[in-house]
């Protein structure tokens, strides 16, 4: 989230994660870098009460659990929905992680070794799940 903040400037962004440490590191660094576009929640990603434009996972969970956890707190429309960076192959677990799952207008997979040619890059891919109205 921060690299995105920094990208980003005019955008709010709430970051969230269960451990405390991760939330205060983010605090410190938001604070360094005088970054006034970020807010920070210390708790689970499955009880924010929140409604977003987007929800960003970096294989933070497989996508079905994932998808439970924040489908229903997007926004439909206008292009919101999910990003989720993974490595690997993900076809199976975009068709368990979908099932059941209304409202998708539409799903991209992006292989990121695409944008970036180094090693590290070559198995990583971005999955967009776009949420209709």
């Amino acid at each position: 989230g921060i690299p995105l903040s920094v990208l980003f400037p005019e955008v709010h962004f709430k970051m969230v994660d269960s451990i405390g440490k991760k939330i205060l590191v983010v605090q410190n660094i938001a604070k360094d870098l005088t970054l006034d576009n970020i807010e920070t929640f210390h708790c689970r990603a499955e009880n924010i009460e929140f409604k977003t434009d987007y929800s960003v996972s970096r294989a933070v969970t497989e996508l079905k659990t994932f998808m439970q956890w924040s489908w229903n707190k997007i926004k439909g429309g206008d292009g919101r929905g999910i990003l989720y960076l993974k490595g690997g192959d993900l076809s199976e677990e975009i068709s368990t992680g979908i099932k059941g799952i209304k409202n998708i207008q539409e799903i991209t997979l992006t292989d990121i070794s695409t944008l970036f040619k180094e090693d590290f890059f070559q198995t990583k891919k971005v999955l967009y799940i776009k949420k209709g109205k």
